[in-house]
């Protein structure tokens, strides 16, 4: 049943209307086919009836002779009379339909119940005749015998044609007209419902990619309505929920800087020179921590807005950038690629994805490419790589595999937990894998 149904609301909506449409307009035809067959059949017995009252008063009223002659003379293709001394049926054997019709010709003529009888015949379907015709065929032939005046009989044999059944040009004309009300209504209707579902949709796919956005407009039925106003809830106290987290990691930050620079004053009144190169060192690491936050928490409460830009340009702007610096870093990809992201949030992950290739394997290879509606970037490097273990843990912020306390050999282990998390409000997802051949492949992929 799925699979006969099409994709769309509106379709699906659509479809099972029609079905129940034609469902309804079938059962109406066959109740009517089956009350027509019922009227049909007593208008012929009704027919038969009156016919043959009218032909026993006139054999009655007259002479044998004449009344044989008239017989004859009314006899034709379908009506066969004859005036016969006995009757040409059996006193006994008929069905009970042949002996309701029998009691009628007993009361259309005023005489005994038990002196019309009554045998009906049937006959083969015509190839003309539809099986609606066949089926709903009132009897096709008939055969009285009905006691006259002087012991007489009048033998009747009669074939009956009835009125063919089929599909009527007012039926289909019916069917059609309630079809195209039934699509406009449905159409009409879809439209109010799935407008407001297209726009909560598009809401939400951008909140997946990071935008900020407007409330949704609650419009429709009572139910969508109470769908939308819940969103727009939802996505004020995320977004409330994130702007305070952001402001409150920004303040610590910040306010760490205070009392580093104050150690670092009272670091210089150390006597001992090792001890004095240690506490100088782990301030230095503690200060570029808490500035590597802020800059983060700055950013990301910047609220970069979401636009269409040459991604193409971008990076190869960005390699010359690197290039200019004395870095080995190479692009490969299209010369024009146009994707909606946020322009400056998306560079610096990338600048701290090649940082990292350059500082650990000395050169950086950029590579671009859409695929199945998919923008793919990623940086390759030559390096160590790291073990399959840490490559998920590597993106926990302040971690990292390098494990010396150099900060020029390992940073401060907030790079990749920058970048992910600079992918992920794009709605997309950043990977690192270990090549084969030996280095790093770092993946950013974005809807």
């Amino acid at each position: 049943m799925r699979r006969l149904l099409p994709r769309s609301l509106g379709g699906q909506f659509a479809t099972l209307l029609i079905m129940a449409l034609l469902f309804a307009h079938l059962v109406s035809l066959a109740l009517f086919f089956d009350e027509r067959g019922r009227v049909v059949r007593a208008a012929i017995r009704f027919g038969v009836v009156e016919k043959v009252s009218t032909l026993v008063q006139v054999f009655d009223d007259t002479t044998p002779e004449l009344g044989q002659r008239l017989a004859t003379a009314l006899s034709n293709r379908r009506t066969r009379l004859e005036i016969a001394e006995r009757s040409s049926l059996p006193p006994d054997g008929m069905s009970e339909r042949e002996e309701e019709f029998a009691e009628e010709l007993a009361d259309a003529l005023s005489v005994d119940e038990h002196g019309p009888r009554a045998r009906f015949t049937d006959r083969p379907p015509r190839r003309d005749e539809g099986w609606m015709h066949r089926h709903h065929r009132a009897f096709t032939g008939v055969e009285i015998s009905i006691p006259l005046a002087g012991g007489r009989w009048l033998n009747a044999t009669s074939v009956v044609r009835a009125p063919p059944i089929g599909l009527s040009w007012p039926w289909l004309v019916s069917l059609g007209v309630s079809a195209i009300a039934t699509l406009l209504v449905a159409a009409l209707l879809v439209r109010r419902i799935t407008g407001p579902m297209r726009e909560l949709a598009a809401a939400a796919e951008k909140i997946g990619r990071g935008e900020a956005i407007d409330p949704v407009p609650a419009k429709g039925p009572s139910e969508i309505r109470t769908t939308v106003e819940a969103f727009n809830v939802m996505q004020e106290r995320l977004s409330r929920f994130v702007r305070d987290r952001t402001r409150m990691v920004a303040a610590i930050s910040h306010d760490l800087r205070t009392p580093i620079t104050s150690l670092r004053l009272r670091a210089e009144f150390i006597e001992d020179a090792d001890l004095k190169r240690d506490v100088v060192r782990t301030l230095d690491e503690m200060q570029a921590m808490a500035d590597a936050t802020l800059a983060f928490a700055r950013e990301e409460g910047a609220g970069e807005a979401t636009r269409s830009v040459d991604v193409a340009a971008l990076i190869d702007g960005f390699v010359e950038d690197m290039r200019g610096l004395g870095k080995d870093v190479t692009y490969e990809g299209p010369e024009r690629l146009v994707w909606r992201c946020r322009p400056v949030s998306l560079k610096r992950a990338l600048a701290n994805l090649v940082e990292n290739a350059v500082r650990y394997a000395g050169a950086a290879r950029i590579g671009l490419v859409e695929e199945g509606g998919e923008l793919r970037i990623t940086v390759e490097d030559d390096g160590p790589g790291i073990p399959a273990t840490h490559l998920e843990e590597v993106f926990e912020p302040f971690v990292r595999v390098e494990t010396s306390r150099s900060r020029e050999t390992g940073g401060v282990g907030l790079g990749l937990s920058i970048a992910r998390s600079i992918v992920r409000a794009h709605g997309g997802e950043l990977t690192l894998t270990n090549r084969q051949t030996g280095g790093l492949v770092a993946t950013i992929s974005l809807p």
